[in-house]
Order: structure tokens, then C-alpha cells, then sequence
């Protein structure tokens, strides 16, 4: 990022409140031009341009704001876009004696009116080394923007899922800068959430950023959302879409984080929300992700998947930021299967821990795992090179490595010798793994698809398979080629 610098000003007195800027820096950019520079000569041209600004802003101390202004700009010549561009400038601003009203009408307009003379810098530069003609950004009136704003505001984003992983994607979309509400089904937990500006449940660790808030009333808030993020467990996804389906304006935009083939039918997620709410824009959020570390800011990558291009972009866009980096798929398919294998997988790779084998085994059954994926994912119509990726072999790995996965530590305690239900009650949380792991095998029988270890964790969790029977079962197959 930039060097942070010190301006000498601007400072301001404002109706009584005092302000000044202390230091201004990017704190973060992106640059993407998959379509160009490539017309022939730039004399003519006159691309349509695409504007979005967004205004966030953190507390640091007493009296003291971190701003965010975000600018996403995009140039098309006819369908085809030549670049995309996103800056994330900040400043430090000292804000004194302040009612809540006037720290929203600076935060909102004085402050962005600042730093975008920064942030317009860094676009031209970008576009330039890019290879594009020169473009400077129109001077913007933000006053009059937050006047506009504050008659009608901007649709955000609803979630919908308050659990672990729910309540970090609304941290960190609202991290980056993006309006967003969190809704769950347990009231109480709502209410606490809303005075503790935490989740205390799952992430007390994690403190919502001013742009999440808890949705008093899920209808109003659907109705005004351009897109809905649900965050629910495999199980409930059908009856979640089906709840919300009435509320749903006919331009909203349905993304998901849910990992799992439904039991009953056999179908991806992509696959019930087309059945369920028609054809709209779709993409799912997956890859190697645990919501603590995602709530605390760590370093994170995965995969936002969608067949509407612009759709994946603008999500994966929304989620990034200095700390967080989310890349686009097509295959939707193929990611989708990777998150509803990879739970099988890790309650082997625990079982084998639990019963005291060695990396060997472990690393063993990861590959072998990542073989049955891409197995099924192919017969599927997958593309291979998915499972290489975030979604696949990243997801894998990280849930068949590390005591964070649920899967895995219930595998754990099978491999010492519990039982199913003294295993499941010592989680606290859903283990998505059992499920799915009915769910891959029945699949797999109906494809007539060979995956010997989910099928081994399929006859332990359901048909009471002790868990020595299963390594020997798999270890007396037959010697055959490793491509197979």
C-alpha cells in the first residue's frame, strides 16, 4: 500500500464540531483488464463508464475515525469490459463534539469530499499503466449525494444466517465497506447481538463494524436488499428460500454459503434455488475458510462461483479487502461438489487421527479424497481443474488438517471410540460432514461412482460399521493404477 502521508489540513469547523484530517493512505486497490488494451488505435473511442462509491467509517478512539471511501469503476466498449478498477483510500480523521446526526453528515459527505481527490489520483495512474488513455474522475458532489441518500437509501445486503460462519461473512462485507444486515430465527439471540455488537455465541471475539446491523423486520429489509446471502445449513436451505421467496424483489440477487447435496433429492444448492425461486442471478461462496479466523481479520482467500459473470465479480469485489481475497469460478457445479465432499473426507481423515495414525495415513487419505471428488465432480460435468483450486484441494485440505473443522474433530472422536451420539453432542454445532456423507453415497450408488472412503464413512455414521472393520475394508481393495 501507499506510504501513509500527513496532510496540513484540511481543517474544518463545521456547525460547532471541529474537524481535521490527521493522515491519509490506500489501503487497498485492484486493477483487472480482461478484455484489453487492444482495440487498435484509442482515437474514437468512447467507452460507457460505470461508477459505484461507498462510505464506510471505524472507530479507532475517543474522538478519532478511520473513513472509507471505496470507488469501483468500470469502462466497456460495447458488452466487452476493458477494465475494472477499485480503490479503498482511508483516512484518519479527528472528529470533536459531534452529535450522532452531524457524524453522519460528515462521515457521509465532508470526509469522502477529502480523500476522493486521492483516491481519483490513484484511478488515472492505475488506468494508465494499464495501457488505457488517461481518464480523471468528474468532480462529485457529496453533499448533494448524501442529501440524495439520506431521501432514499442505497439497497445493502441482507444475510441470513446468524450461526459462526453467517455472522463473518456479514463482518467482513461490512468490513469492506458494504451496508449490510444480519437476520437469524432466534429472537433472543437478535437482541443480544444488537446490544453487544458482537455475536457472543459463536464469535465473541469479533466486533460488527458500523455498516452491520441487525434487521429489526426480515421483510422490509428483503424487499429493500439488492442481494440476500444465506448462511444455513444444508438441511434448511430448501425451507430458507421458501420462506423468503414472497419477499424477494424481482431483481434480487441470491448468493449462498451452504455446503451439501439435499438428502431427499440428491441436488446441489444451485440446483434447489433454481427450483425454488427461478431463474435469477445465483453464486455460492465457498473454499478454505474457519469463521474465527475470517472473524478476526486474518489473512483469507476463497472462491465466489457463479455462471453470471458480473454477478461473481461485483460479490467477490463486495468481500475483498486488505486482509481478504476472494477469486471468481464458473463452475458452480464443480465447487459446489468440492464443499459437499470435503466433510466426508475430514471425518475420515479424523477418524484416522483419533485412532492414533500418523501423517502418512492422513496425507493418504487427503489425496485418495481428492480423487473421489474429482471422480464424482467429472461425472457430474465439473471440470477437473476445479478441485485444484480453493474450492477442492484448499477446502480439503484445511478441513482434514486443522482442529478448527468440526468434521474432523467428530471423526476424531469416533477414531477414539465414542459413539455417534457422544461424538455429535461434544461439537455444539451442526456437523455437516453426517449428512453429507448419506448424501455422496447416495449419489454416488445412484451414478455408479466409486468412492471408497466416503463410502466407509457412510457405513460407520449409518449402518454402525465399527471403525477398525472400515481402514481394513480399505486397505484390502485391490492393487490397482493410481489414475484409475
Amino acid at each position: 500500500m501507499n506510504e501513509v502521508r500527513t496532510p496540513e489540513g484540511p481543517e474544518a469547523n463545521i456547525g460547532g464540531v471541529q474537524v481535521s484530517l490527521q493522515s491519509v493512505y490506500l489501503k487497498d486497490c485492484s486493477y483487472e483488464s480482461p478484455n484489453g488494451p487492444r482495440l487498435p488505435n484509442n482515437q474514437g473511442w468512447e467507452p460507457k463508464f460505470q461508477l459505484n462509491m461507498n462510505t464506510s467509517a471505524e472507530e479507532l478512539a475517543a474522538d478519532i475515525r478511520e473513513v472509507l471511501l471505496t470507488i469501483t469503476l468500470e469502462a466497456k466498449h460495447g458488452e466487452a469490459t476493458l477494465y475494472l478498477v477499485e480503490v479503498k483510500q482511508a483516512g484518519v480523521f479527528s472528529i470533536a463534539g459531534a452529535s450522532a446526526e452531524d457524524l453522519k453528515r460528515l462521515i457521509g459527505s465532508f470526509c469522502p469530499s477529502v480523500l476522493f481527490p486521492y483516491a481519483r489520483e490513484v484511478i488515472s495512474d492505475l488506468i494508465v499503466k494499464g495501457g488505457f488513455p488517461n481518464f480523471l474522475l468528474p468532480l462529485v458532489n457529496f453533499d448533494a449525494l448524501f442529501a440524495q441518500a439520506s431521501e432514499s437509501p442505497q439497497p445493502g445486503l441482507v444475510n441470513y444466517g446468524a450461526g459462526s460462519w453467517g455472522t463473518a461473512l456479514a463482518i467482513q462485507l461490512a468490513r469492506a465497506g458494504h451496508p449490510t444486515q444480519l437476520w437469524g430465527r432466534d429472537g433472543v439471540q437478535l437482541d443480544a447481538m444488537r446490544r453487544a455488537r458482537r455475536n457472543m455465541r459463536y464469535l465473541p471475539d469479533a466486533q460488527f463494524p458500523g455498516t452491520l446491523q441487525i434487521a429489526d423486520d426480515l421483510r422490509r429489509a428483503l424487499e429493500a436488499a439488492r442481494d440476500a446471502l444465506i448462511a444455513v445449513p444444508s438441511h434448511a436451505f430448501r425451507a430458507t428460500l421458501d420462506s423468503i421467496k414472497p419477499f424477494l424483489g424481482p431483481d434480487t440477487r441470491i448468493a449462498w454459503a451452504t455446503k451439501g447435496f439435499e438428502i431427499a433429492t440428491g441436488l446441489l444448492p444451485h440446483q434447489v434455488a433454481q427450483q425454488v425461486l427461478g431463474a435469477r442471478p445465483g453464486a455460492v461462496l465457498s473454499g478454505p475458510t474457519f469463521a474465527k479466523e475470517v472473524g478476526a481479520g486474518l489473512p483469507t482467500a476463497m472462491t465466489v462461483a457463479s455462471r453470471d459473470e458480473r454477478f461473481a465479480k461485483e460479490l467477490a469485489w463486495s468481500l475483498s479487502g486488505p486482509n481478504f481475497r476472494a477469486y471468481t469460478q464458473t463452475d458452480i457445479l464443480g465447487v459446489e461438489v468440492g464443499g459437499a465432499v470435503k466433510n466426508v473426507i475430514a471425518i475420515g481423515s479424523g477418524i484416522a487421527d483419533g485412532m492414533g495414525f500418523g501423517a502418512n495415513t492422513r496425507v493418504a487419505l487427503i489425496t485418495r479424497g481428492l480423487a473421489e471428488m474429482m471422480r464424482l465432480g467429472v461425472r457430474l460435468g465439473a471440470a477437473r481443474e476445479t478441485f485444484m483450486g480453493l474450492a477442492g484441494l484448499g477446502d480439503l485440505v484445511l478441513t482434514c488438517t486443522d482442529d478448527q473443522s468440526r468434521n474432523r474433530r467428530f471423526g476424531m472422536a469416533l477414531g477414539r471410540g465414542q459413539s455417534l451420539s457422544e461424538a455429535a453432542s461434544g461439537i455444539h454445532q451442526v456437523v455437516e460432514g453426517l449428512p453429507a456423507a448419506r448424501a455422496v453415497f447416495d449419489v454416488a450408488q445412484r451414478l455408479t461412482v466409486d468412492m471408497p472412503i466416503c463410502r466407509e464413512v457412510y457405513r460407520v455414521t449409518y449402518e454402525g460399521k465399527p471403525v477398525q472393520a472400515a481402514v481394513q475394508a480399505l486397505m484390502a481393495r485391490e492393487v490397482r493404477s493410481e489414475t484409475e
